[in-house]
């Protein structure tokens, strides 16, 4: 997440005129770089950014995904079986890829197949349990 000297365009100003990622072909979303061959590989509307398996924070990939500021809480990642911790994000993670829609004022979130309804800015508590998993993280509304 960086400071922008000059104004981002407003279709992506996810986190205000001057904050956010530094690459336009990302829509100026932050990222964490994955490193394969010296070539980026996180697009929000791009399935093939995420590869099967690596999926911690339950991102999606794909048309009418779009980059979300992460809240304050950090995610974590249970085993709902053992209740062994798979992994822990820390909350400075930055941000991730989720479905967005907006339908009369009204914005909705989906993470796994879990639709949350928002207001702008307004934080999003995250407990799903998906595939013998349970994913706890937050999110900020866009």
């Amino acid at each position: 997440m960086l400071e922008q000297s000059s104004k981002i365009p407003p279709e992506y100003q996810y986190f205000g005129p001057h904050r956010g990622g530094s690459e336009i072909k990302y829509d100026y979303c932050p990222f964490q770089e994955i490193f394969k061959l010296n070539e980026r590989a996180t697009y929000c509307n791009d399935v093939m950014s995420n590869p099967k398996g690596t999926n911690f924070r339950g991102e999606t990939f794909g048309p009418g995904s779009s980059c979300l500021y992460e809240g304050k809480k950090g995610w974590s990642v249970i085993t709902v079986a053992t209740g062994k911790l798979i992994e822990r994000i820390p909350n400075n993670y930055g941000a991730g890829c989720y479905q967005v829609s907006t339908t009369g004022g009204i914005t909705t979130v989906t993470v796994l197949n879990k639709r949350y309804q928002c207001l702008g800015g307004q934080q999003i508590d995250i407990r799903i349990v998906s595939d013998g998993l349970k994913y706890e993280g937050s999110l900020l509304c866009p």
